[in-house]
């Protein structure tokens, strides 16, 4: 098999643990929040802490991975995720596995971040979407597999275990990669933009802060965190335009590819998340599902990627991604109308 390939593998199973964990946790959130006798508000935390960690720190590791290469930090984020997956798993309180759970968005962080440079890096141009699909079927078994065995696991082994499922997944992808990945080459005379990554990090997290939290917070929190969020957002700016090598090259957004891409991406996931995180409770609150049979609900919407995701990547080999992209985003818009009208998967089910 040639290299390339088995760079892909490495990489793939590191990246299934990730979604593995974020989809369990959202099946079996309504148990931890009954287990340690506590409100939606504060189990929220479980995920949101997560992904919180997550998107604060990927300008942060992507460049970091410029500078060391990326096979140091994702190495380095695979086995952090494994430690601290057992952390979670061993918590005693609500309070502990929101922490460990921010510490395994600290190390996840580091694997998402740097996968597709890798792959990117390993595939030529023209087979880079298909490598980067294949990749994406990866990222859906996880999700796939998560609700189902998530459920399955609260329902027979109780909820600790879909965090120790992580360890055996981390050790074997931390030994595959570290076989299979290549070497950084050095680059003498780069730096990390310090300044950059601290503005960047309190400003995307008062951000996301702000929107999980506005209606729990007061006026005075809300305008303290909106100011803090400014005045990071403005020293970011100014850094970057300033320093000799930015951690984000703001020029970057003149590309108007780049910029809508990247818009419409995150205003799709905004879409899904919100669906992936609220269903589960209705599903056990509302209707009265015990958590194996929300595993198999919740096992649609990331099949469909798992079958999707390989074809839409060769298919953008050929005739661009602006096709499959608008199809995709317009299908997802339609069946979220569906399921708040009660004509979709819920109305089906009620």
């Amino acid at each position: 098999m040639e290299r390339k390939w088995l760079v892909l593998a490495a990489v793939m199973l590191g990246s299934v643990m990730g979604p593995i964990d974020a989809s369990v946790v959202n099946v079996v959130l309504p148990t931890i929040a009954e287990v340690f006798g506590t409100g939606i508000s504060t189990a929220q935390w479980v995920p949101m802490v997560y992904l919180l960690m997550i998107s604060s720190l990927l300008l942060t590791y992507g460049r970091l991975g410029d500078m060391h290469g990326y096979r140091a930090v994702y190495l380095s984020g695979l086995a952090g995720f494994a430690a601290s997956s057992a952390v979670c798993g061993l918590s005693g309180s609500i309070g502990m596995l929101i922490a460990a759970r921010a510490v395994q968005g600290v190390t996840a962080g580091m694997m998402m971040a740097v996968g597709p440079a890798i792959i990117v890096g390993a595939f030529p141009a023209s087979e880079r979407g298909r490598a980067l699909g294949i990749n994406a079927t990866s990222i859906a078994i996880g999700l796939a597999v998560g609700p189902t065995l998530g459920g399955f696991i609260a329902a027979y082994l109780g909820w600790r275990f879909i965090f120790f499922i992580n360890i055996p997944i981390g050790v074997a992808a931390l030994l595959i990669a570290s076989r299979i990945l290549p070497e950084a080459e050095p680059r003498p005379g780069e730096s990390l933009d310090l300044v950059g990554a601290g503005s960047a990090f309190v400003g995307l997290f008062s951000f996301l802060l702000i929107v999980n939290r506005w209606q729990a917070m007061g006026q005075p929190q809300r305008l303290g965190l909106a100011a803090v969020m400014a005045a990071a957002v403005l020293v970011f700016i100014r850094t970057e335009l300033t320093v000799p090598q930015p951690m984000l090259d703001l020029r970057i957004f003149s590309i108007r590819t780049f910029t809508f891409a990247n818009l419409s991406a995150m205003l799709n996931f905004m879409s899904q998340y919100i669906l992936v995180f609220l269903t589960p409770f209705y599903l056990q609150q509302v209707m009265g599902y015990t958590p194996d049979r929300i595993g198999m609900v919740m096992v649609a919407f990331p099949l469909a990627v798992l079958l999707v995701a390989p074809v839409s990547g060769a298919l953008s080999d050929r005739i661009g991604t602006r096709a499959p992209a608008a199809l995709g985003a317009g299908i997802c818009a339609l069946a979220l109308l569906l399921m708040a009208r009660g004509e979709g998967l819920l109305g089906c089910l009620a």
